[in-house]
């Protein structure tokens, strides 16, 4: 079975993180699945809208599949990159994609998760999503974007409470601080998702393209990504980030040293 479902519907695009055993987490062959598929989804002039969504009812993503990475992380390799940089979680990250995508978050968007719902446009969540960058808690920190978008869609302070404390927040408040657009049930999600992306199907697509571009290009994102890339490697080696993911592979607190 695919990790990534992609499926194509006249001018919209259903991308599915299909992992739900593991809460949509992501593994080195997701990744490269899924940064394939934004990189198909770019080229095709026939598709005009994405929609990006977690398979099952509990989880969207939430992030790396850390078991999956513990190995070259606890022998701390200095090449063995957390999110591999080719992929970078999926490559939505540092993809060039300006045609619109819709996230349908239908649970938890934690870690990495919520690195892939800062790379959409819109976001429609379901009253049981959750919101976080967990990271700080296990000694790293987020290296997928996190650090760049998230000020940038809800206010300074709050984003940084989040960075700063691994804490997540609910859906209610996720809407409030303008990070998602609305909040449905779980049987309304897909429908209410669909009928967005059809409404952009409407409009000119290649306006839309542009627009976007526009507004990304304006807020000089490549630089910021690439310094927390920088900061991202450099903590691969620490003691406390050897700590935090052993302390997450034995289920116990962390005990940091600040080294």
């Amino acid at each position: 079975m695919s990790e990534i479902t992609y499926e194509k519907k006249d001018h919209i695009a259903l991308v599915t993180i299909n992992r739900p055993d593991v809460h949509n987490s992501m593994d080195p062959s997701a990744e490269k699945e899924m940064a394939a598929v934004w990189l198909d989804f770019r080229e095709d002039d026939d598709l005009w809208v994405a929609i990006l969504t977690g398979a099952g009812e509990k989880a969207f993503c939430t992030g790396g599949d850390l078991k999956a990475y513990l190995p070259a992380r606890m022998a701390g390799e200095a090449k063995a990159n957390y999110y591999p940089r080719a992929e970078n979680f999926g490559g939505l990250p540092r993809t060039d994609v300006f045609k619109p995508i819709i996230a349908a978050v239908n649970g938890f968007a934690i870690a990495g998760g919520l690195e892939l719902v800062l790379c959409c446009d819109m976001r429609i969540a379901v009253e049981s999503a959750r919101f976080g960058l967990a990271e700080v808690k296990w000694g790293i920190m987020p290296g997928a974007g996190g650090t760049i978008r998230l000020p940038r869609n809800i206010p300074y302070a709050v984003a940084m409470e989040m960075l700063l404390t691994g804490e997540t927040i609910d859906a209610q408040k996720a809407l409030n601080f303008g990070l998602i657009n609305r909040i449905v049930s779980s049987q309304e999600l897909m429908d209410e998702t669909m009928q967005m992306a059809e409404k952009l199907c409407r409009v000119g697509p290649v306006a839309m393209r542009a627009i976007k571009e526009s507004v990304l290009r304006s807020m000089a994102l490549q630089q910021g990504l690439d310094f927390e890339a920088f900061l991202f490697d450099s903590l691969k080696n620490t003691d406390d980030s050897r700590e935090g993911v052993r302390a997450f592979s034995e289920r116990r607190k962390p005990i940091y040293k600040g080294k």
